[in-house]
């Protein structure tokens, strides 16, 4: 962007300071008549000084030795600015690739500069690789810092993105080299494994990020123009010019086909604190086929905060009008050296969200983050952290009283957005934020992940935060979105066939309405398309066998079961079904709706929800919690009712919506009873996991 970029760009980006004067610390030598140029990802200005008496020109990086002295000041009379013929001069020489202004000598002594992140692989001796589905041996990807970016360059398989603000303003605050920064990827898609260690430290020399005003400036021009030439590979271009890389053992997965899969590098600084995000599309061949992972023209490599907002990161890929996004809640849990757990969340408000504009890295708005003192998953899978709340909302609930979530929200959202000392101003902009979306007249939808220790994606049942009388959480309901635990990075299509494992045999059915209900259902003669599975028999023939092809629309499945952490059953746990069992595979666009026990808790068992989605489902209904089950059998016989409905009628709602007509008839349900329960946020339980706005298919 700015290293290579014509002359008349670079005019636009520098902009020369008031006349000052400036003094080395240790030598005592002084400069008059400066004035400084400073493009606005360069770490130093640059100073142009004329002495006002000689007329004797000298540019000086201002390193940290160097202190300004202002006009007027002592040993600074007179200050006068260099005379130019150019008002609007560069900062620095553009290299030699480029034609240059002959005319002026202040083009000869500066550095045209830019601080970029690179990403590539290299395989063996193949410097320069591309992943390829075929491959029976394992790839280096590398991840560097350089004032370069490559493909800016040349066109290779690299791809580069410009700094955040946040890691200009830490390598600009450090006071000695090295500077360190951790890195941290994370595979987005299924298609990537990387070995461990999957944490990493960045050791970076700044001076590597300044451009040389001698000799070594030449010896650097010929270096690009070796490489933009073809007669250096990328991976020897980085080990000459990148002042700091790491590198992680990755693998393609077994049975992975030609596609698109996305990895994410999470940037930290020393202390831990979150300063750049960045995501990269990498293309995956086959030998035959060469997929185009860039959607509407954009970097294969984008960096920034906001690219925790992007669909693709979260909800499959799609317009902003098909899977609308108003937040994202990201937290990350660490384990640091001493055994201390940490988490850092960072939330994104899309509606208030600019980006830092050129020269103003702290313009930046909508980000927040802050530390937490504790684990989040800690705090939703023990038995003493949510799930106490929860049971004792359950009995608040069965008493009809109308608040009987109102502690749940209250200590959930102490535990999301309590800060530790430092963050409590960042934790509570936030929750301001998410309080003023969630006024809007429909819910808004907000995007949450929870990344574990060991890079493993849990679940934040976030929605409870709004649970009915709360103080310290949110006024109304919010609609969350949360990944899979295997995202794929592809267009959903319709449901078309349906299972339905809502069955009267269900063990441990003790309510006679909902029994006769569910009688009535598993009696009917299921429609085109639909089939009942009412016992433990069905349940397996149907998990084991694949009944469709990749060209099939997508499957549906419902199923209220009992899951005891080893395996799933209706009956009799004698019978269970381990998840070693679950053979079959879904075409794209299939969906799920799991009432049964803790099917996504992050202290239980996940293989038969891990074991779903890597066969293909793209997104379920889960609750992270014990489904209680007088709740559970009437969610999901009213879901599957109104499944047959909409179907019956040619309607094509999505995932999102048939679940909140659901559990709107669920609530009314209860509320219709003789003995009054008010059951109405025990929805919030649930969490929607994948892309929630896959619809039905039409007739």
């Amino acid at each position: 962007m700015m290293i290579l970029g014509i002359v008349g760009i670079v005019c636009h980006a520098a902009r020369a300071d008031e006349c000052f004067c400036a003094i080395h610390s240790s030598s005592g030598a002084i400069l008059r008549g400066c004035e400084a140029f400073k493009a606005p990802t360069d770490f130093y200005s640059t100073a142009l000084c004329t002495d006002p008496d000689t007329g004797k020109r000298s540019v000086q990086v201002m390193y940290s030795d160097w202190t300004r002295m202002e006009a007027g000041a002592e040993r600074c009379r007179p200050c006068q600015r260099a005379r130019q013929s150019n008002s609007d001069v560069p900062r620095g020489e553009v290299p030699p690739l480029i034609p240059t202004p002959s005319a002026s000598p202040l083009f000869a002594a500066r550095a045209v500069q830019g601080v970029y992140w690179n990403t590539f692989f290299t395989r063996g001796t193949e410097k320069d690789a591309k992943l390829n589905a075929k491959s029976n041996a394992s790839y280096t990807l590398v991840l560097d810092l350089s004032a370069y970016n490559y493909s800016q360059i040349r066109a290779t398989n690299a791809a580069g993105t410009e700094i955040s603000p946040a890691v200009q303003r830490y390598l600009e605050s450090a006071p000695q080299e090295p500077v360190e920064l951790i890195i941290r990827p994370v595979t987005v898609t299924s298609q990537i494994l990387i070995d461990e260690p999957r944490e990493k430290s960045m050791q970076i020399n700044r001076r590597k990020l300044i451009r040389s005003q001698n000799r070594s400036a030449k010896v650097e021009h010929q270096l690009i123009a070796n490489f933009r030439s073809g007669k250096m590979q990328v991976a020897d271009f980085s080990n000459e010019v990148a002042a700091g890389h790491v590198t992680f053992q990755v693998r393609l997965k077994d049975a992975t086909t030609a596609g698109c899969a996305v990895i994410a590098f999470t940037i930290w600084d020393i202390r831990n604190n979150p300063i750049d995000h960045l995501v990269q599309t990498v293309p995956i061949a086959d030998g035959s086929t060469e997929p185009n992972c860039t959607i509407g023209g954009e970097e294969a490599l984008k960096g920034g905060f906001a690219t925790l907002l992007d669909p693709a990161f979260g909800a499959g890929p799609g317009s902003d009008e098909k899977r609308p996004i108003q937040a994202a809640l990201h937290v990350f849990e660490s384990q640091l050296s001493e055994g201390q757990k940490q988490s850092f969340v960072i939330f994104i408000d899309k509606t208030q969200y600019s980006a830092p504009q050129a020269g103003r890295p702290d313009a930046e708005r909508g980000v927040y983050s802050w530390r937490l003192g504790h684990w989040l998953s800690d705090y939703v899978g023990e038995p003493n952290g949510l799930p106490f709340q929860i049971d004792l909302a359950w009995k608040a609930a069965d008493k009809g009283r109308t608040a009987a979530y109102a502690q749940v929200a209250n200590e959930l959202a102490v535990k999301i957005f309590g800060a530790e000392p430092g963050g409590e101003e960042m934790a509570d902009g936030a929750k301001a934020a998410l309080k003023a979306l969630s006024q809007a007249d429909a819910p808004p939808v907000v995007m949450a992940r929870l990344v574990g220790s060991k890079n493993q994606k849990l679940y934040i049942p976030l929605s409870l935060i709004a649970g009915a009388g709360n103080t310290q959480g949110l006024p109304k309901p919010i609609t969350v979105l949360q990944p899979l635990p295997e995202e794929r990075y592809r267009a959903g299509r319709c449901i078309g066939t349906w299972s339905f494992g809502v069955s009267r045999y269900t063990k441990d059915l003790m309510d006679a309405r909902l029994y006769a209900d569910l009688a009535k259902l598993n009696a009917a003669q299921p429609a085109t398309g639909e089939a009942w599975l009412t016992k433990n028999s069905n349940l397996r023939d149907y998990l084991s066998t694949s009944a469709s092809t990749p060209d099939t629309a997508g499957e549906g499945l419902v199923l209220l079961a009992h899951h005891d952490g080893q395996g799933i059953y209706i009956e009799t746990a004698e019978e269970r079904i381990l998840a070693g069992e679950l053979r079959r595979k879904y075409p794209r666009g299939s969906i799920a709706l799991l009432a049964s026990c803790a099917t996504g808790s992050p202290s239980s068992d996940m293989a038969i929800l891990n074991k779903l989605t890597s066969s293909g489902i793209d997104a379920m209904v889960v609750s992270p919690f014990k489904v209680r089950l007088d709740y559970g059998a009437r969610l999901a016989l009213e879901f599957t009712n109104i499944v047959r409905a909409h179907r019956r009628n040619g309607t094509t709602p999505t995932l999102a919506q048939i679940f909140g007509e659901a559990t709107a008839a669920t609530a009314q349900h209860f509320a219709d009873r003789p003995r009054e329960q008010y059951l109405e946020d025990m929805a919030l339980e649930f969490v929607l996991v994948g892309d929630a706005y896959l619809r039905l298919c039409p007739p």
